[in-house]
């Protein structure tokens, strides 16, 4: 008990306020205090967390905080992926359709050419188009398109597939 004013002493609040004898240093920086048991004795119990409990409890934490932002680079990641994808759909759509025409009407790809590239928020995006007669009794056509580009790591790929009939006109 600490002396104050007035001669009344007053009970110890933190660890350097109360002086026990038996001090165990490794447990010098753990808070402890004064708890009454259930009979009615004063007994000392140090109360606290060991350094070990800490270092695991922050490895825990550590762990836990990786995997979330693991799970968030993934997470944008896949965003970016979706966002391309609704941006090359249509584009793709376009040049399966005009490939489509040329074919249907023409009976051969015209002006459209069979590859390409262009940027896309400063990602390089590569096309290839391919067309094959299946049947040459009805002059019919598949049509494969494909956009490639890199999405962080990896290679991203859209495909699309169509068919298209010939008819002469005679």
């Amino acid at each position: 008990m600490a002396r104050i004013a007035g001669g009344r002493q007053r009970r110890a609040f933190t660890p350097l306020e109360k002086k026990h004898k038996k001090m165990n240093p490794v447990r010098s920086c753990v808070l402890y205090c004064v708890n009454k048991v259930s009979n009615g004795m004063n007994r000392n119990f140090l109360t606290g967390f060991t350094l070990i409990e800490v270092m695991v409890a922050t490895a825990i934490l550590a762990v836990g905080v990786l995997l979330i932002y693991e799970a968030l680079f993934i997470s944008l990641d896949s965003f970016n992926y979706c966002r391309r994808y609704l941006y090359l759909a249509p584009r793709a759509d376009d040049i399966l359709w005009r490939s489509g025409n040329d074919l249907a009407c023409f009976g051969a790809i015209g002006a459209i050419g069979s590859s390409g590239e262009f940027n896309v928020e400063n990602k390089r995006v590569e096309w290839s188009l391919g067309y094959g007669e299946i049947s040459s009794k009805s002059k019919l056509y598949r049509i494969n398109l494909s956009f490639l580009w890199k999405e962080g790591s990896r290679d991203a790929r859209l495909s699309r597939s169509g068919y298209a009939l010939y008819r002469e006109t005679e």
